[in-house]
């Protein structure tokens, strides 16, 4: 019942891992032969065979594989938008972003939704655990409170306050 009331505390963003390949136009002779390069890359990982533009070369493309990212927090907004489009084996068009040619390739997704209970079962038994401790806490304190006298040096002897203010 503590999970069904607190559901959105476990709701769980959509992530993705993903893989990224760049061609830098800056490696080739001009920006056409870097969105080409690009081209024959999609072209590959989409199953078409293709000849290789004539500037091929491994040394002008870089990879970067992104671990479990969650797609908010991508920075760049072409790659964000191209992967909440792709589905998983799915590889986006090539786009440019200053004389930078990426494409943008979905290795894996989860999509949003709420963390099982099972695997929140450790975080909820602590969360109660912490919530009764504080009550406990707050009774005990209150009993304590109701149950003291205060008094100060200033008071004359004898004479002594019952209060209920907070510390």
């Amino acid at each position: 019942s503590y999970y069904e009331v607190n559901k959105e505390r476990f709701r769980l963003p959509s992530r993705a891992r993903w893989e990224r390949i760049t061609v830098k136009a800056e490696k080739c002779s001009s920006r056409q032969a870097a969105f080409e390069i690009a081209a024959y890359l999609r072209s590959r990982a989409l199953g078409v065979t293709v000849n290789p533009p004539a500037e091929f070369s491994k040394e002008k493309i870089e990879s970067q594989i992104g671990g479990w990212t969650e797609l908010a927090s991508i920075p760049s907004d072409t790659e964000r938008l191209a992967l909440k489009q792709l589905r998983p084996g799915g590889i986006s068009n090539p786009g440019e972003t200053r004389d930078v040619w990426c494409l943008v390739r979905e290795l894996e997704r989860s999509d949003d939704g709420y963390q099982p209970v099972a695997l929140g079962a450790d975080r909820i038994r602590y969360e109660i655990l912490a919530e009764r401790k504080r009550e406990a806490e707050l009774r005990l304190i209150g009993t304590l409170r109701s149950q003291s006298q205060i008094w100060t040096v200033f008071d004359s002897p004898g004479q002594t306050k019952t209060t209920h203010e907070t510390f």
